[in-house]
Order: structure tokens, then C-alpha cells, then sequence
């Protein structure tokens, strides 16, 4: 299962940068998942990337559901130290389920999220 990591607000690629350190310094998240940002193509005269994305790729052999549960409660950790209010990340899944959005109104438990996304369906805020 491939997980596509975005912010909302373009303009946060130090929040996404943040977010990537936060998820791949996670000894036990980064034996199951393997993260890599995802620069978009810089306009012409542009200097440098801008960060568009954060890949996730997860293992099916390791487990894709129990995997895609640790990312989303390792973003819901990363956003709890954030200000409320800011750091909204949409989450989009390879496997057809609609993009999650984690803000600060999400209830479902990171399990929840990861089965939903696992079985490509789940409520759409």
C-alpha cells in the first residue's frame, strides 16, 4: 500500500519536513515503512525543490493495516505538538479510498483510519 502524506496548505513544507523526521526517526515505524519525500518540479528559474509530499510505502508482508496504523498514529503524535488549529495533513491511499484529512475534529482511531484505507472505503470529512 502506497500512502501519499500532504499538508493542506501548500505553503508548510517545514511542517512536512517536520512530520517526515518525526515519522522516519520512529525506529519501530521505519522497519515497516519506508518514507521518502516527494519534491514537486520547481518552476523554470525557481531555485531548489519544493517539498510537495511525504511516500509511505507499506509492506504487505509486514502487515498493511497494522503498518498503516502506526503512520497515522505517528502523525496524530507529530500533530499533537503542534498548536491547535494549524498542521492539518491529508492522507491519500493507493488502494481507492477517499483522502483523509487529520485535523483536530478527527475521531477515528489511527486502527480505524488504516482499516479504511486498507479496504479503499470510510467516511469523508
Amino acid at each position: 500500500m502506497k500512502l501519499r502524506i500532504s499538508m493542506t496548505d501548500e505553503r508548510d513544507a517545514d511542517e512536512l519536513s517536520s512530520l517526515y523526521r518525526w515519522l522516519s526517526d520512529d525506529p519501530e515505524l521505519a522497519q515497516l515503512v519506508e518514507f521518502r519525500l516527494d519534491p514537486e518540479e520547481p518552476e523554470p528559474g525557481a531555485m531548489g525543490l519544493d517539498l510537495d509530499q511525504i511516500v509511505a510505502l507499506v509492506s504487505a508482508v509486514t502487515g498493511a493495516v497494522g503498518a498503516a496504523a502506526g503512520v497515522y498514529s505517528g502523525i496524530t503524535q507529530w500533530r499533537s505538538t503542534r498548536p491547535r488549529g494549524t498542521a492539518q495533513v491529508t492522507v491519500t491511499s493507493d488502494s481507492g479510498a477517499p483522502p483523509v484529512v487529520l485535523d483536530d475534529d478527527e475521531e477515528r482511531s489511527p486502527d480505524q483510519l488504516a482499516a479504511d484505507a486498507a479496504r479503499g472505503n470510510g467516511p469523508v470529512r
